[in-house]
């Protein structure tokens, strides 16, 4: 007689094969995503070292996150952004290509979205690393009147000799939102120069670090806002996107050049309770750590 397996040897080998694919995808998902979190954080530092290299060239002064051009046609070079008329934009990721020389350092490999991009089909160039990363607003945009309109303010740079813990400063980190943190409710006590309108104030830009659903309202997640995932399905809901990046984890990049890999719902969580729009200090974003003054 020819031996053959009989139907319950059959099944059983499939059922094993079944318990190892189950038991192996998962790790090797988890390998995967290892390895974009590791590419991701090989863009940050290579963004910390495009930074560091523009100060030393700027006499130690950062960069802005935006700069409007007046008078410029939208047929200039392709670091502009054509925003209508003679009026043209370029973002801190064009301010800094001279020293990357590569514009896809600026998409995550982690990020579900797709990037957005300029209008302008002739210019496939990211807007400002959005959909990626976010970059912190108190050190790149210290000259507000420069954004409001063409030609009614100039562009300074933050020095570098303000800034009293440059390791502890946050700089750029993964996000949704390109200027997600965060949007200066109060001004600063030690760069009273920064001042923004307290109508310029958007609460829960937190909510948009790593693939986090982006700049929330008061009335959807509120300012501060301590509940527990476990109680309030909104806060979970939130959690759950932000670390789906990276798992769990997000890249941040420092103000001293280093780039680190950081807990995603332990910052989450220190930027709730730490929300300059209920009174918090956000030191993460302070570059002089002095905090805000008492009045918006």
């Amino acid at each position: 007689m020819k031996k053959a397996f009989t139907l319950i040897e059959l099944l059983v080998v499939i059922a094993i094969i079944a318990i190892l694919a189950a038991i192996l995808f998962p790790v090797f998902a988890q390998a995967r995503d290892k390895a974009r979190s590791a590419a991701c954080l090989s863009n940050t530092k290579q963004m910390a070292t495009a930074l560091l290299m523009y100060t030393q060239d700027y006499d130690e002064v950062l960069f802005p996150y935006r700069i409007d051009y007046c008078g410029v046609a939208p047929s200039a070079p392709s670091t502009y952004y054509p925003t209508g008329g003679t009026t043209a934009r370029a973002f801190y990721n064009d301010l800094l290509y001279p020293y990357t020389k590569n514009r896809d350092i600026f998409k995550c490999p982690g990020n579900k979205f797709k990037p957005v991009v300029n209008s302008d089909p002739g210019q496939a160039n990211y807007y400002g690393g959005q959909n990626s990363f976010s970059i912190n607003k108190y050190i790149v945009q210290p000259d507000q009147t420069g954004f409001s309109a063409c030609g009614t303010g100039i562009t300074v740079g933050f020095p570098l000799a303000r800034m009293s813990q440059p390791a502890d400063t946050l700089l750029i980190m993964d996000s949704t939102y390109y200027d997600m943190m965060p949007r200066l409710p109060r001004p600063l006590i030690g760069v009273p120069e920064i001042n923004q309108a307290t109508t310029r104030s958007y609460a829960g830009r937190w909510c948009a670090l790593g693939n986090g659903p982006g700049p929330q309202s008061t009335a959807t997640y509120g300012v501060g806002n301590t509940n527990s995932p476990n109680t309030d399905p909104l806060i979970k809901d939130m959690y759950d996107q932000i670390k789906s990046r990276h798992a769990g984890r997000i890249n941040c990049v420092w103000m001293d050049g280093h780039a680190k890999n950081v807990d995603a719902i332990a910052l989450t969580e220190d930027m709730m309770r730490n929300d300059p729009a209920a009174g918090g200090r956000a030191s993460y974003f302070d570059p002089t750590k002095d905090g805000y003054s008492a009045t918006p």
